[in-house]
């Protein structure tokens, strides 16, 4: 009798954590939710691949999921990613503590940025506040976004991709004017 009830307990836990699990997510349009895809250095302009490997720059790029594409194109606070597509998107997620490399990547963009103000488009989130939106999905969703997202993230729609630094040091916001540059050319 007690194994039947520890079985019960036990199968009663498992319905209630099954859903909660990676592989049973879904989108809200009802999809399975995917994963960020990592990508090779060769999806990046060739210039831009050059200079991040002869200044040993860390960096990362993604396919984004669509999960994140929802929260990207339908989310009042990300639409305008998605919105303008001739645009590029940068997110700077401000670190809760002080960050001296962290200064230097946004003095370094704050003076780069205004060479091409009508290429890019900025989104500022901080790493401390509490994330709520009336919809679950969009909670996941910036959640994983800010994941990936290491203080810094270059958001192409039109390729869907997601570049981002494994850390941020001062190697990696000196790199912000020639990222600038190359993703401008792009979207020309």
């Amino acid at each position: 009798m007690k194994s039947f009830i520890a079985f019960l307990v036990l199968l009663i836990i498992a319905c209630y954590a099954f859903p909660h699990f990676d592989f049973m997510r879904k989108t809200r349009t009802g999809e399975k939710q995917e994963s960020f895809e990592p990508l090779t250095s060769s999806s990046l302009p060739p210039i831009l691949k050059t200079y991040f490997v002869n200044n040993h720059v860390s960096f990362e790029l993604y396919t984004i999921p669509n999960h994140v594409k929802d929260l990207l194109t339908l989310n009042a606070d990300f639409s305008s990613v998605f919105r303008n597509k001739s645009k590029i998107s940068i997110l700077i997620i401000e670190p809760k503590n002080e960050n001296p490399n962290f200064k230097l990547l946004h003095e370094k963009l704050k003076t780069s940025i205004t060479s091409y103000s009508n290429k890019f488009n900025m989104i500022y989130m901080y790493e401390n506040k509490e994330i709520s939106y009336p919809n679950p999905y969009d909670v996941r969703a910036t959640k994983d976004l800010m994941e990936y997202c290491h203080y810094f993230c270059v958001i192409d729609p039109q390729r869907e991709t997601l570049l981002t630094f494994k850390k941020l040091t001062a190697t990696e916001a000196n790199s912000i004017e020639p990222i600038l540059q190359q993703y401008s050319y792009l979207i020309k």
